[in-house]
């Protein structure tokens, strides 16, 4: 330990503890308490480090083995740590890993999965297939990720192809390989410098299986095994290429694999000027052949696979649809429904609006402050380009009245635009009635966002007997829980006409959008719902204004019905 390093109590007592049991102090740094022993490891003498943190015990020990040949040759042995040039080993996952008070029990517990691994390796009970199943943690230094789509790549039956990448200047560690509209426009939303190269993606097949190359030659030779050697070397005229190859190959269980490698170019000096080697030229140098493999992590952006992620099959579903949803205004209640309806696998939006975002909005609104000035439609598209590559949306800063005809193209119209339009609201509600227009949803929150109120309009849902707009105002008004006084009350007027506003807080109105949200999910699935849902907040200080049918209502329900 070093002079000026300071270990806490925790520590001084693991250093005690390890010490009884044989293990001997090394120095270190960081505040990093560092001690080893030897382990006889298939017949051989072994050195095994232990590191334990100042988080410690919140933080496990962990070990290290200094033996290079059991790299890749056993499992949950990781990748070499330079600092004390020993291979980190991986005895638990985090899942497993519970809070210890007694930290001898807990350095106990380590030391003996520790020796139980050990003794797997002598008796030979460790599956080797198990290094295919963790091939990234054993093969990942993270210096770079290679976000990819696989159904792009499959789409194109290659085992050997140029690829174009997008390599992201300001985050080192995000490549992206898809179509060129679409990476473009992502990097371009997001404001992020990028440069587009060509990458090499090879298909091994199981040539892969026979060995887990460590090293450049290791790696060639697997190449040569899979038939690609003549055309790999054929690229070393290429210009264009990124230093770095991805590939894919058949584990055990019959399920495909990508990984990406790195390749560590040379550079040499001509005059005053640094000529960098093709990357290839670098990997066939006989002189780097023994240069170790630098990995790094290869991820499928597929938007199927991402979706599974976010939500089991319901957002892979509701993405397989493909449906083609209109909001109509993007205020609070807009853009937050259509960021929502994007997370959950929604990939075709036409957003509508004319106005312009205000620092008046900003409290309540999905956007912030660089927004603005400018239009709202305008300026949540540019936000939601920055979500996921392989989304369509379409910006309308213009009214709904001079793009009626768009609606006509999508598969369901949401409307958010609240009180001040409701002329266009109701002739929508109408066309949508009588078949000449898709679907309606119209929500809307009222006075301080106390209730929230979506209704589904489909064709045919209502009998047009009398006047739409009678109709219209019957439903709405007796979805309203406060009375009409009270909620009139509640609104604010600024200076200038046309100024007066609701306020609410963004919160209250994200409660209600969580409830749109599931009604527009439930009728892209063909889910058989009813046709009012209202969801009610915080009834605490207004209980004595709410009208005589809802003075029995609780705060944070929800309640679906059918149309009056």
């Amino acid at each position: 330990m070093h002079k000026n390093q300071q270990l806490t109590s925790k520590q001084i007592l693991a250093e005690a503890y390890l010490k009884e049991i044989g293990f001997l102090n090394i120095p270190s740094k960081n505040n990093v308490l560092t001690m080893t022993k030897e382990y006889m490891v298939n017949t051989k003498l072994t050195e095994i480090i232990i590191k334990i943190k100042d988080t410690f015990p919140l933080k496990y020990p962990k070990f290290y083995i200094k033996d290079d040949s059991l790299f890749l040759m056993y499992p949950h042995i990781e990748q070499r740590n330079e600092e004390i040039n020993a291979h980190g080993i991986c005895l638990f996952e985090d899942k497993n890993k519970f809070y210890y008070e007694n930290i001898e029990f807990l350095l106990h517990d380590n030391i003996k999965r520790l020796e139980k691994f050990i003794d797997d390796i002598n008796n030979g009970e460790l599956n080797i297939n198990e290094i295919y199943d963790e091939f990234d943690s054993y093969w990942d230094s993270t210096r770079l990720v290679l976000n990819y789509n696989k159904k792009f790549i499959k789409s194109h039956q290659c085992d050997f192809k140029l690829f174009d990448v997008y390599i992201s200047r300001s985050i080192q560690n995000l490549m992206i390989i898809y179509k060129n509209n679409e990476v473009e426009n992502f990097f371009n939303s997001s404001k992020i410098p990028f440069d587009k190269k060509k990458i090499l993606y090879i298909n091994f097949k199981d040539n892969l299986l026979s060995k887990i190359p460590t090293n450049y030659k290791e790696f060639l030779n697997v190449i040569k095994e899979s038939k690609h050697y003549e055309s790999f070397k054929k690229l070393k005229s290429h210009k264009n290429l990124f230093n770095g190859i991805l590939f894919s190959f058949l584990l055990p269980n019959g399920k495909e694999h990508f990984s990406f490698i790195y390749i560590e170019t040379a550079k040499h000096k001509i005059g005053k000027k640094i000529q960098i080697l093709n990357p290839i030229v670098d990997f066939l140098t006989p002189l780097r052949l023994n240069r170790k493999i630098e990995g790094g992590t290869a991820k499928d952006i597929s938007l199927k696979r991402v979706f599974s992620r976010g939500g089991g099959e319901m957002n892979v579903s509701i993405n397989q649809k493909d449906k083609k949803i209109a909001i109509v205004g993007c205020g609070s209640i807009g853009a937050s429904l259509a960021y929502k309806l994007l997370k959950v696998g929604c990939t075709n939006l036409v957003i509508i609006d004319p106005d312009e975002l205000s620092a008046d909005n900003i409290p309540r609104h999905l956007l912030g402050m660089e927004y603005i000035n400018i239009k709202k439609a305008l300026a949540l598209e540019n936000f939601l380009l920055k979500q996921f590559i392989g989304i369509t949306i379409k910006a309308i800063p213009d009214d709904v009245v001079n793009c009626y005809e768009e609606l006509k193209s999508c598969d369901l119209i949401v409307n958010a635009v609240g009180s001040d339009a409701i002329i266009i609201e109701t002739k929508m509600i109408k066309d949508a009635i009588i078949g000449k227009l898709p679907s309606v949803i119209s929500c809307w929150v009222e006075a301080n966002a106390v209730a929230g109120h979506g209704i589904l309009f489909e064709k045919d849902s209502i009998e047009l007997k009398s006047n739409v707009t009678d109709i219209v105002d019957d439903i709405f008004g007796k979805l309203i829980i406060l009375k009409d006084e009270y909620g009139e009350n509640l609104t604010k007027d600024d200076v200038g006409c046309n100024s007066s506003y609701m306020p609410y807080s963004f919160l209250n109105s994200e409660m209600h959008v969580n409830h749109f949200s599931n009604m527009v999910v439930q009728y892209i699935l063909d889910q058989k719902i009813k046709p009012v849902v209202s969801s009610i907040g915080n009834l605490v200080d207004v209980k004595e204004y709410l009208k005589e049918d809802y003075k029995k209502l609780e705060s944070f329900t929800l309640s679906t019905r059918e149309l009056f």
